[in-house]
């Protein structure tokens, strides 16, 4: 892995910052789950993975498909480093890994994501 710098420990926070705010979306029961997926989608492209690849590509992790593994490789990297930087990665990605292990990654299985995560996480 990189050597720790400030500018990685900016990267990993704007990470946890794009990812509280998508999963803010995601459970959000007010939110109509259509709307919720819309906005998911474009900040996905939009913001999460950009600055989830910079980040990686900062803390020299690979360019993989398990952004997961990534997700946790920042955070024990944060950890490691005594910065709180990846806090917000690591409150959701337990519900990111719960919720995308019960449904398939296709339209239905999305929309099924989407509603049970409003169910299950949403603010009571």
């Amino acid at each position: 892995m990189a050597k720790w710098t400030p500018e990685l420990e900016a990267l990993i926070r704007t990470v946890g910052n794009a990812v509280d705010k998508q999963m803010q979306d995601f459970v959000n029961p007010k939110s109509g789950v259509l709307g919720s997926g819309l906005r998911t989608v474009f900040r996905s492209v939009t913001q999460v993975t950009p600055a989830v690849n910079k980040a990686c590509k900062k803390a020299g992790l690979p360019q993989t498909r398990d952004w997961q593994g990534n997700m946790q490789k920042l955070i024990e990297l944060a950890e490691q480093n005594g910065s709180n930087a990846a806090d917000k990665i690591k409150k959701w990605l337990p519900v990111s890994k719960d919720i995308a292990s019960q449904y398939q990654p296709t339209l239905k299985g999305v929309a099924q994501q989407i509603k049970a995560a409003k169910k299950k996480y949403g603010p009571k």
